[in-house]
């Protein structure tokens, strides 16, 4: 690699952190989720997060009672759940107990309701969430054996869509569960990539988080087919 490329990146990666810098001084101005997408790209540019210990300290002021945050909007379970993987990355513990929210979806009708009042639309991406906040506790949740069920069950509605795929078979590989049909599903994930090596999404389609959500699948499902994917990935 050249010095003028080195150079023009590095002062890429600088403005992108003067940015960030930005976004974590007003935290209290943005929507939450993009504030925890604005920690999340500190550590994907591989930069240590300014100031840690205030944004647990933020994050613990407005957990509420249920345990999670922004309770009661849309999508604010998968919002919890991102705050709770930032936590256990950290070795941090919120300061609530989510006892009171796992109350509310303790089997699976009530999960299945809850998903369908409160992420409408993202049915599997929903339960990414729900998954993922019994995971970052260290449990499985109690209704394991049901969505496991409704994966087998409902493949096609979930192995044609890049962004529910993906979600499903991360909840998969945290619950330490095989990936049903994973080669046919690899399959079609190739069969989707565009001609510009990007991947889109009719539910949220946006080539950027698609792609990377594609290529991320790709990575993880390599070693386990003998499907080659290094040229998607490297298009991608």
């Amino acid at each position: 690699m050249s010095k003028k490329k080195i150079e023009k990146e590095d002062i890429l990666k600088e403005d992108i952190l003067n940015y960030l810098n930005y976004n974590l001084g007003n935290k209290e101005n943005l929507d939450l989720l993009d504030f925890i997408f604005t920690v999340d790209s500190y550590e994907v540019l591989g930069t240590e997060v300014p100031n840690k210990d205030e944004v647990i300290k933020y994050f613990n002021s407005i957990q509420t009672d249920e345990g999670t945050w922004d309770t009661g909007e849309i999508h604010y379970v998968p919002v919890t759940a991102q705050i709770l993987m930032t936590y256990s990355r950290w070795g941090a513990k919120p300061v609530k107990s989510l006892k009171p929210f796992f109350k509310t979806i303790e089997n699976w009708r009530k999960v299945v309701a809850h998903v369908k009042r409160y992420d409408p639309g993202n049915y599997w991406g929903g339960l990414w969430g729900y998954i993922t906040c019994y995971t970052m506790q260290g449990e499985k949740p109690p209704w394991t054996r049901e969505f496991l069920k409704e994966v087998a069950k409902e493949f096609d509605k979930w192995a044609f869509q890049n962004h529910q795929r993906t979600h499903l078979m991360t909840s998969l590989l945290q619950l330490q569960e095989p990936i049903p049909r994973i080669e046919e599903v690899i399959k079609i994930t190739l069969q989707q990539q565009r001609k510009d090596g990007s991947w889109g999404d009719p539910g949220w389609n946006k080539a950027l988080p698609q792609t990377f959500f594609a290529v991320s699948l790709l990575r993880i499902a390599k070693d386990q087919i003998d499907i080659p994917v290094d040229y998607a990935i490297n298009r991608g």
